[in-house]
């Protein structure tokens, strides 16, 4: 576009080339014109002349063409000297114009120690600069070749047409060989989530690189932590870059097609990825769920539980587990095995993955526990835990766990007599009978009870001895088993000898690990009486 002042210039000229023209026609206006033929004499007229009248007519129509002709050269040379003068005009000052130049780094920043050099079509350098972030040239009309250079940057070449006041911006770009070979992104994103990008950085360069990373497309709405990175030479490393997705996005539809991109900082090339962008989706569970277990009773309780996807597109990747809270008596590890999701095959059976919950669906998940007798009466709480990599923290049902009892293991042994005398009549000795009487007044049935002289050495079996066994297989609650010995004397001991046996019992405990217990019974006194 033409300045204002160069509008005016050419105003003025073309006013003077109008005067001038005015000025002809006017010469011409004030000559006498003929009405017909010459001097308004007609053909016949003229023939009627003599020869002295003819040679006088000659001589003004000489006169009047010598006075044309002179004012026709001076317009003709009026009008020469103001063409030259406006091109002179526009070659030496229309033709330049002021071309501002802008030099900066891709991210906006100035690039300390740049040279800028402009040449014609001629490659004649007509301007030269250098170490600033902004340069004006005067350059007359016509195409010419700008170049920008400067130290770690790579050097910058464009075509420049010159034809009005105009500004050009060139940004510089690292000359690094360093580039991003691969962007991952969850395939599947929502509102709300917090995510993980991952970037692989390839570095060429025979030195580390330290470099920055720029966010680009839908990656700009997001929330992410950004920092340098150093990457080792010749070297690909993978980044991780952690990202929030704002509550306040908004979608038009459930689910949306979006690009991310990522580039390095100075660097033209990026990466782009797609995703899904989804809407925060709606899960609704039971609000609590409790057992109530007992070890001998009951030892087992299932649940259902219960998940309903009220959102309008199907969601991935669910895992269900247990936590506990608060546990008092018993081993949380321990209590943490006793439940079971119905679904699962492999261990952990607490831990339940579902690969998907479809759309408006509805699903059931059956969860167990089951408790050993070992366990201790107590109320166990914790919670149900449903995560999911778009949650930032887990959805959770309260969870009760009540253990009605702690089974009872209680056996009670007693002595028909601890004192036993033995006499003789003849030669037999008057034998004497003692029962061990074992009571289970525990929970539990107690299996594989023996009863033990501890002192064979001190008190053999011509003392005392049993009757049948010292075995019993089993006793269940609340009953009863005896075991029978007999006492007795050697003929050949001496009178008033007395033999103190030591008796105790074993049994295996019912609660696991199952242990073999030991319990002392007492003593029986065997005297040989006189």
């Amino acid at each position: 576009m033409a300045t204002e002042n160069e509008q005016k210039i050419r105003a003025e000229i073309k006013k003077k080339v109008a005067m001038a023209a005015s000025e002809r026609r006017l010469a011409s206006a004030q000559e006498p014109q003929p009405k017909q033929g010459i001097y308004g004499l007609s053909k016949q007229d003229l023939e009627k002349l003599d020869e002295t009248q003819m040679e006088r007519l000659q001589k003004q129509l000489g006169s009047i063409s010598k006075r044309i002709a002179k004012k026709a050269k001076f317009i003709v040379a009026a009008l020469v000297l103001l063409i030259v003068a406006y091109l002179a005009y526009d070659y030496f000052v229309l033709s330049i114009k002021e071309v501002s130049i802008s030099v900066n780094d891709i991210e906006g920043n100035t690039v300390e120690g740049n040279h800028v050099e402009i040449a014609d079509s001629s490659g004649n350098v007509v301007f030269t600069a250098g170490s600033s972030s902004t340069y004006l040239a005067k350059l007359r009309r016509g195409h010419y070749t700008i170049s920008v250079s400067a130290l770690g940057f790579k050097k910058v070449s464009r075509e420049l047409n010159v034809e009005n006041a105009q500004s050009v911006s060139i940004q510089l770009v690292r000359d690094i060989e360093i580039s991003i070979a691969e962007l991952r992104i969850p395939q599947k994103l929502f509102i709300g989530q917090e995510f993980a990008l991952n970037a692989d950085v390839k570095n060429n360069e025979p030195t580390p690189q330290t470099i920055e990373f720029e966010l680009g497309d839908e990656l700009k709405n997001f929330s992410c932590e950004l920092s340098e990175v150093n990457i080792a030479a010749k070297n690909q490393q993978s980044i991780a870059i952690y990202c929030t997705i704002p509550e306040k996005l908004t979608l038009t539809n459930n689910c949306e097609q979006k690009k991310a991109s990522l580039r390095i900082k100075n660097l033209q090339e990026k990466k782009t990825a797609e995703f899904s962008l989804c809407k925060k989706p709606e899960l609704v569970l039971p609000s609590e769920i409790s057992f109530s277990v007992d070890p001998i009773s009951k030892p087992k309780e299932r649940k259902d539980f219960v998940i309903k996807n009220r959102s309008a597109f199907d969601i991935e990747d669910v895992q269900l587990s247990i936590e506990i809270t608060n546990i008092k008596e018993n081993n949380i590890e321990d209590i943490m095995k006793y439940f079971a999701f119905g679904n699962v095959l492999n261990e952990p059976r607490n831990v339940r993955r579902i690969a998907e919950i479809g759309a408006k669906q509805t699903i059931t998940e059956p969860l167990e526990v089951s408790v050993p007798l070992s366990i201790k009466k107590e109320v166990i709480y914790g919670n149900i835990l449903l995560n999911a990599p778009f949650l930032k923290e887990p959805l959770k049902t309260k969870l009760t766990l009540e253990i009605m009892r702690t089974p009872k293991v209680d056996i009670k042994t007693t002595l028909s007599a601890q004192k036993a005398v033995i006499i003789y009549k003849g030669d037999v000795p008057q034998e004497a009978t003692i029962k061990i009487t074992i009571t289970n007044n525990g929970d539990l049935p107690v299996n594989n009870i023996d009863i033990k002289i501890d002192n064979p050495t001190e008190c053999p079996r011509e003392w005392l001895r049993p009757l049948d066994t010292l075995s019993i297989p089993s006793i269940e609650p609340r009953k009863v088993a005896q075991v029978t010995l007999i006492a007795s004397a050697p003929k050949e001991a001496d009178k008033s000898t007395v033999k103190r046996c030591i008796i105790s019992m074993s049994y295996e405990n019912p609660i696991p690990p199952n242990d073999i217990e030991t319990q002392g019974i007492g003593f029986i006194e065997v005297v040989k009486g006189t």
